[in-house]
């Protein structure tokens, strides 16, 4: 119950920051974005595109069944 107070208020208390300087909350957002779109997307793309390209040839399937005796063994988990 506490948590749940703690977590209106603070949404309330973002609110109305948001509502008292709407410049300086537009610019913040702009430059998390500009961060996104120059730092971190760039950081992930090739690992996202890599990731679909092994799942469009099967190349995960493949490490599944070539790792699977592996993966019991060690965390004890099903085929």
């Amino acid at each position: 119950m506490k948590r749940t107070l703690l977590i209106a208020f603070l949404s309330i208390l973002l609110v109305g920051a948001i509502i008292y300087r709407p410049d300086d909350a537009f610019q913040a957002s702009l430059q998390g974005l500009t961060i996104w779109w120059n730092i971190v997307f760039p950081g992930l793309l090739p690992f996202l595109a890599l990731l679909e390209l092994m799942l469009a040839f099967g190349g995960v399937h493949f490490l599944g069944t070539l790792l699977n005796p592996l993966m019991r063994r060690l965390f004890r988990l099903p085929g």
